[in-house]
Formats: C-alpha cells, sequence, structure tokens
C-alpha cells in the first residue's frame, strides 16, 4: 500500500492580557493536593500507584481523545471490540470495574458501566489523575480497580482566545475553539470543537481480504461535534460557585469482525452525551480548615445504533436489521468534607467525608415499542482518617459503605463493604514506603442482569456484587534532583466473578462462578541529567488468572503479561523539541467468539515521535507520527488497530510561554 500525507494545518491564535485578579480561597494547613471545587483530589499525589499525566503531557502526546491518553500508560491496555468503543483494562480489571469521573460526574453509561472515551476530546483536559488500585474510598461507589479522574481545564485558564484547525489523511480534519477569560469575580470558559474523518489507515502489512481493502478500515468513518463551557463565580474570599455544561455529539461506524462470514453493518447514527453540573466549595472555621464541598449532575446519553442490510447503509428490510435507540441517564449528588486539626499527641489528623447518591435508569426504544425500563439508586457513605505520626509515619483507614435500592420486582437490596487501611514511612526525605490493604466491591450492571444476548442468553436478576482483596506494597525514591525511582507489587483476589456460562441448548446465562487472581508489578524510573533531556520508563508486568471451570482454561481474556514504556523528550535549544514514545505490549490471550477456542495474540511494538521547531516565540512547526513503524496488530481477536498516521502542523500566536531548558 502506497502511504500518502496530506498537509495539515494547525493555526492557534493566543491573545494573552492581564487578568483581573481572582483570589483563590484560604487553603490554610490543607494537604496541597486539595484542588479547587470538584477537582479535588483525594489522596496525595505521591508514589507509582498515583499517577498524573498534566496538559502538557497531553499536547506532546499528540492524542485527539481521553482514551488516547489513558493507552499509554503502562498499567493499562486498551482494546476496540465488536461495537468499535475504545475501552481499557487497568491492572487487569475491566473498565466496569473502575470509577471513571469527569469534573466529579460519573463518565458511564448505566447499562454497561463503561463509555467510549474516544468520544471525550483531550484538547479539554487539564489533566488526569490515575489511582491503580484501591488507593481512597473518596472517589464514589464501585472502583474495584481503582479511579479514573478526567478534570478539564477550569474557568479563566488557559489562554484568552485559542483556536485550533487541522487537516490530513482520508479526508480528516478537526476545528477546536477555546476561550477563557476572568472579569472580577467571575471567570468563565467556552469550547467547542468538529472533528471528522472517512476511515483510519490500515498498516501496509495487513493483507486485503473479504470487506478489508487494506487501505482504510471498513466502516471506521467518525464525526463528533462538541460544545461547553463552565462558569466561576467568587461568592467571598473562601466560597465559589461553578456551573457547568458540556455537549457530545456524533455518528460513527462500527468496523465489523474480519472473521464473520456474513459481515454485519452497524451505525451509530446519532451519539449524544449531555452533562450538567453545579457545585459549591466553601472553607468554614477560617484558620481550623474545615472544608465543604457539594455537587450535584445530570448526565444523559442518548444513543441511536442502526443495524442495515448491506454496505450501502441504506436499507434495512433483512430480519437481522434493527433501530435501535437507548436512553441512558444518571442522576445524582454528593457532598464532601475535610477538617484538618491542629496538633495532637501524636501530630495533625485529617478527618474527610465522602457521601452520594447517584439513580441510573437504562430505557430501550424498539421500532415495535419501548422495553421496560431497568433502573437503580446507589447510596455510598465512606469516612476517611489519616493520622500524621511524626515526620515520618503517615496512618490512613477508611471505610465504604455501598447500598444499592433496585426499583424492580425481580430485584433485592445488595450491601458493598469496603475497609481500607493504609500505612506509610519515609524512612529518608528521599524514600516512601507505603503499604496497603482493602476491599472492594462492584455490583453488577444492568446489562448483565437483563440482557437477553439476541435471544441466546437467559438474563439473571439474582447476579451477586463482584468483589476483591487488595494488598499492595510501594515505594518511590528521589535520591538525586534529577531522578526519580518507583516501583510496586499488588495482589487482587476476586471473588464472585461474573462470567458467562453455557447452560444447554445453545442458551448461555452471567453467573457467580469462582474468582480470579490479578498479580502484578510495576517499575518506573525518571532522568533528567540535563535541563533539556528527560528519560521515562516504565514496566508493567500481570498474572492474570481466573479458577478454571469444566472445559475452560483459567486465563483472563486480553490482559497481556508485559507491557513496556519508554519515553525521550529532547530540548536542545530553545527553538526546537524532539520526543518519542515507545510501547512494547506482550502476547496476550483470546477466546475465538465463533468456536470458543483459545489462542494467542502476539506481541507489538507502538512509536509515537513528535517534533516541535520554534523558529520565533509566535510560531511553532510540528511534525508527529503515531505508529511509526507501522506495525499491523490488533488488540481485540479479529479486529485490526490503525497503522501508521503522519500530522503536520502549524500554530501561530502570542502568549505560549517557552519551554524551561
Amino acid at each position: 500500500m502506497s502511504l500518502r500525507l496530506s498537509p495539515a494545518l494547525l493555526l492557534t491564535a493566543v491573545l494573552a492580557a492581564p487578568a483581573p485578579s481572582f483570589a483563590e480561597p484560604d487553603a490554610g494547613d490543607a494537604d496541597p493536593s486539595y484542588e479547587t471545587l470538584v477537582t479535588v483530589e483525594s489522596t496525595p499525589l505521591e508514589g507509582i500507584s498515583v499517577g498524573r499525566v498534566s496538559r502538557e503531557e497531553i499536547e506532546r502526546s499528540g492524542a485527539s481523545s481521553v482514551a488516547g491518553v489513558l493507552e499509554l500508560q503502562p498499567a493499562i491496555h486498551a482494546t476496540t471490540g465488536s461495537r468499535g468503543e475504545r475501552i481499557f483494562t487497568l491492572r487487569g480489571f475491566e473498565q466496569r470495574d473502575i470509577v471513571v469521573l469527569v469534573d466529579g460526574s460519573p463518565a458511564y453509561i448505566p447499562y454497561d458501566g463503561q463509555v467510549d472515551l474516544g468520544m471525550i476530546p483531550a484538547p479539554l483536559v487539564d489533566h488526569v489523575t490515575l489511582i491503580k488500585g484501591p488507593g481512597s474510598v473518596l472517589y464514589g461507589p464501585g472502583g474495584m480497580g481503582g479511579a479514573v479522574n478526567i478534570v478539564t481545564r477550569r474557568p479563566g485558564q488557559g489562554p484568552l482566545l485559542k483556536a485550533l484547525l487541522a487537516t490530513g489523511r482520508a479526508n480528516a480534519y478537526a476545528l477546536q475553539g477555546y476561550h477563557a477569560h476572568r472579569l472580577g469575580r467571575v471567570a468563565y470558559t467556552i469550547h467547542g470543537s468538529i472533528d471528522h474523518r472517512d476511515g483510519l489507515p490500515l498498516s501496509r502489512r495487513f493483507a486485503a481480504q473479504l470487506g478489508e481493502n487494506g487501505v482504510l478500515r471498513s466502516n471506521s468513518d467518525r464525526q463528533r461535534y462538541s460544545l461547553g463551557g463552565r462558569v466561576a463565580l467568587l461568592l467571598a474570599p473562601r466560597h465559589r460557585l461553578e456551573g457547568g455544561l458540556t455537549f457530545v455529539d456524533g455518528s460513527r461506524g462500527v468496523p465489523p469482525s474480519t472473521l464473520e462470514s456474513v459481515a454485519q453493518f452497524w451505525r451509530f447514527t446519532s451519539w449524544r452525551a449531555l452533562n450538567l453540573s453545579l457545585a459549591h466549595q466553601g472553607q468554614y472555621l477560617r484558620g481550623s480548615a474545615l472544608e465543604v464541598d457539594e455537587l450535584v449532575y445530570a448526565t444523559l446519553f442518548d444513543n441511536l445504533l442502526d443495524s442495515y442490510d448491506d454496505a450501502s447503509f441504506t436499507t434495512q428490510d433483512l430480519p437481522r436489521s434493527f433501530h435501535n435507540w437507548y436512553r441512558d441517564r444518571v442522576y445524582g449528588g454528593r457532598v464532601r468534607l475535610r477538617h484538618r486539626t491542629g496538633r495532637l499527641p501524636w501530630g495533625p489528623t485529617a478527618l474527610r467525608l465522602w457521601a452520594g447518591a447517584q439513580h441510573e435508569r437504562h430505557s430501550k426504544e424498539l421500532e415495535g415499542g419501548t422495553q421496560p425500563a431497568r433502573s437503580r439508586t446507589i447510596v455510598t457513605l465512606a469516612p476517611e482518617t489519616e493520622l500524621f505520626l511524626g515526620e515520618r509515619w503517615r496512618a490512613l483507614a477508611a471505610f465504604q459503605l455501598d447500598l444499592e435500592l433496585p426499583h424492580a420486582d425481580a430485584l433485592e437490596r445488595q450491601l458493598g463493604l469496603g475497609p481500607l487501611v493504609s500505612l506509610r514511612f519515609d524512612p529518608l526525605r528521599q524514600l516512601l514506603l507505603r503499604a496497603t490493604a482493602a476491599r472492594r466491591t462492584r455490583f453488577p450492571t444492568l446489562k448483565e442482569r437483563f440482557s437477553e444476548g439476541s435471544g441466546f442468553r437467559l438474563p439473571n436478576p439474582g447476579l451477586l456484587p463482584e468483589s476483591a482483596w487488595h494488598i499492595g506494597l510501594e515505594t518511590e525514591w528521589r535520591p538525586l534532583s534529577w531522578l526519580v525511582a518507583g516501583a510496586a507489587l499488588f495482589d487482587a483476589e476476586v471473588e464472585q466473578l461474573v462470567e458467562q456460562i453455557h447452560v444447554g441448548s445453545g442458551l448461555t446465562q452471567l453467573q457467580n462462578t469462582g474468582a480470579a487472581r490479578l498479580l502484578g508489578a510495576e517499575l518506573s524510573v525518571r532522568v533528567q541529567p540535563l535541563r533539556w533531556v528527560d528519560v521515562e520508563v516504565g514496566y508493567g508486568w500481570l498474572h492474570a488468572r481466573r479458577d478454571p471451570q469444566p472445559g475452560a482454561g483459567d486465563e483472563l481474556e486480553y490482559r497481556p503479561a508485559h507491557k513496556l514504556a519508554l519515553s525521550l523528550l529532547l530540548r536542545p535549544w530553545r527553538w526546537c523539541e524532539l520526543s518519542t514514545l515507545l510501547r512494547v505490549v506482550g502476547d496476550q490471550p483470546f477466546r475465538n467468539p465463533l468456536t470458543g477456542a483459545w489462542g494467542t495474540l502476539g506481541a507489538y511494538p507502538l512509536l509515537d515521535a513528535r517534533v516541535t521547531l520554534r523558529p520565533w516565540s509566535w510560531l511553532d512547526i510540528n511534525l508527529s507520527a503515531r505508529n511509526l513503524l507501522d506495525a499491523n496488530y490488533q488488540t481485540e481477536y479479529g479486529f485490526p488497530d490503525p497503522g501508521l498516521q503522519l500530522w503536520v502542523g502549524l500554530r501561530v500566536g502570542t502568549g505560549y510561554p517557552p519551554p524551561t531548558n
């Protein structure tokens, strides 16, 4: 396959002007990690099990969506499956086992407990915090395997005006706009974007076959539109009110499996998400560091999935064709309190509390009528206490109580209990040691309980919650100002594992069949020997096994045992920046969806590179490449991933601070 690169134009105009003062609340003795309003982080950003991807790293990665940002992490493995959604596992836990938040609001579709993060534009994100394992109970219900906190840009943060225009291969283009300003006690942000592509390029090593011409992935086009904004009002020196709205609308094809003898012709004709939120943060009892923040939110998903007769996508006459609306709603609110006492005999003490409730509802509209809606309410109470025992010891004790209140006669109330104990020891100023033990619970999703799988699956409303016992050890060492090293060992024992079981007559059912073990380790080293050289290496090892059932193996599919990430950033001159990221993903087991036979997907390397030239302060010229080696690989059996993608861009404007040399 010949490679052609269409020129890309990246135009960014920034008008920077001094803004009126917008005073921050007096933090007092608050932890440095305690951020404003809904961006409050629940645990100090230290140690390998708590990672943070900054705005600068997001821009350097060239990722267009949150999914593209997350999959660069060694602990995360992203896949593209049968519905074209980009989803991930974290230390072996599936996405439905992870608490995913956007500005404090749950970012998942209630029906199946996950969402395509490829639909959330990366330019809107300020940073992403990644909690691997049970680092804290202060992120809400679920979170059996960790949490991902996506924080968008705050009101008044960033340039006065920023616009981006990009064009590329396969008639791909993007238009993004961003505006932020402060006017006395008011700060606001407005953003919008348009993304379009005709399809994803396949590797030149991919052999053309029935349904795939070897150039563009079949039915992989996408259109995405987003619009939103946030407004913050300084009510008093220590009180803020903030509201936000984000709307995403789009459509996309669903690439078929290369294994199917009869291809499916599915499209998300409409994919819409609307999020509304209102939050308040206040500090009371000045001098004693009592902080309270409240949040109410509503997230609405409306997805139209169409199945057509053939690749023309015009007729729906065959019995297998359908026209289905999926409407999902999440309404909720929470209160968080934080109080830090003065010096007690053993030292300061931090008291934190998370209390909230969320209502989830799913309905499906067919051409012949509407199916009964499924809904539930989850109430959560989670207190946490942290003791600062002198200068070298910290002890944290927490407890999370989740109560599921179903709205159906077939369901019963269920309870989830989650104790957590963590001990931190700093024997040296440059060395951190932490041990954590915890239990986490996840209630089965509405889909797991009620889906009939096109008539081939029996529903099981009586499914019990999954739970996992966690044990973790980690260390972080900073022997020199330019060297940081970290290591972590973790072991998670999952009980009441939900798996698909064949019950006879060609039928299956999801049942609580047994247990699984997710045992692993992570290593990271960051070296900056010179101001213009930055090297980071990360490695993850995972041993993912289930208790084998009759006729089944003990492996958990799509969990690679090894993943290596190596990044290099060079700034030899103020006007030049070069960055590369190499990822090597090891072998991973899979189960053939047609035959049930087990197999192995081979290892593959992915190399991304970016060169930025800044001849003048008002001009950036960059060339970026994703999958520079043009690797032909699959993250899920039968679904090939994109090959080489190249972009050229220009950024013009003022107000960009030069990089630190």
